[in-house]
């Protein structure tokens, strides 16, 4: 006796809902996808879950690894490998919470539109990485998408980053890179000296690798500004011993000229000469102890 199946109209397995069956012993059923479309299969491998859908599954699955072939491990052409890259890491950092740089990007609520979530509809919009440049937002507040991206090159990049160091020069704004660049001088150490409080005429134009002479120290003394150099006659320490008790223990001027005046300089020290003499029994000067061993 043939075995009689349990599935009835209006069934549903995965995407497929059954609408009819060929005969009594239920063999092959019609059924309904999701997608619209009837399909007659048999009723055995929809129980087992061997067919989901009409096919329209299968479609989109090579749809999405044919739009987005870097997710599915698909090769792309040669030229287009870096510009998929750019895509990927895009998405990476918008969408993928384990990423590093996600409290940046998709941490702050920036995300990637619709279109750009297919690799291709990003290429038709942005078309191939140039050559030397990145893929910059034109506001950094904003969302990935056609209208607020461009491909700029690093200083360009840097310039319109949120945490841009910018400076009013002449009546023009700069970013730290164009400045230095245009003054021929290091990035960091034009930073560091605007940081520091230096006037930006005074850390444009003094050489970098200048180093201020000791005897170059400026300090106050009896109502006008000298130098180390100035005082040099007045004392018989050295540069180095006048720059440690004026700038490192903070002493008066007064007070360092009373103490160490060339006129209270103490006289050298004579070293009395040892009178040493051979002696032939130990061998070795006298004096010394020799060590039998």
């Amino acid at each position: 006796m043939k075995k009689i199946r349990k599935e009835k109209i209006g069934d549903q397995f995965n995407n497929l809902t059954i609408i009819d069956f060929s005969n009594d012993n239920k063999r092959y059923a019609l059924c309904k996808c999701s997608c619209g479309e009837t399909k007659i299969v048999e009723t055995y491998l929809l129980s087992i879950g061997r067919i989901k859908s009409c096919g329209c599954a299968r479609r989109i699955i090579q749809r999405d690894r044919n739009n987005n072939p870097i997710l599915y491990g698909k090769a792309i052409k040669k030229e287009l490998r870096k510009t998929c890259e750019v895509w990927s890491s895009m998405l990476k950092r918008c969408l993928n919470k384990n990423n590093n740089d996600y409290k940046y990007y998709g941490g702050k609520k920036i995300t990637v539109c619709d279109k750009w979530l297919n690799f291709y509809g990003f290429l038709e919009d942005m078309g191939k990485k140039p050559e030397g440049t990145f893929l910059d937002r034109i506001d950094p507040n904003k969302n990935y998408e056609y209208s607020n991206c461009r491909w700029a090159t690093r200083e360009e990049q840097l310039y319109n980053k949120t945490n841009s160091f910018l400076i009013n020069y002449k009546g023009k704004k700069y970013n730290l890179m164009e400045l230095s660049k245009k003054y021929n001088i290091n990035r960091m150490t034009l930073k560091s000296r605007l940081l520091a409080g230096w006037d930006i005429e005074k850390a444009l134009k003094i050489p970098v690798n200048k180093k201020t002479s000791l005897a170059e120290y400026k300090l106050f003394f009896k109502n006008k500004i000298i130098t180390i150099k100035d005082l040099l006659p007045l004392t018989y320490l050295s540069e180095k011993e006048l720059f440690n008790y004026l700038f490192i223990k903070k002493e008066k001027p007064e007070k360092i000229i009373k103490l160490f005046s060339k006129k209270s300089e103490p006289e050298p020290v004579k070293k009395k000469s040892a009178n040493l003499y051979y002696n032939p029994q130990c061998g070795g000067v006298a004096g010394t102890t020799i060590r039998n061993v």
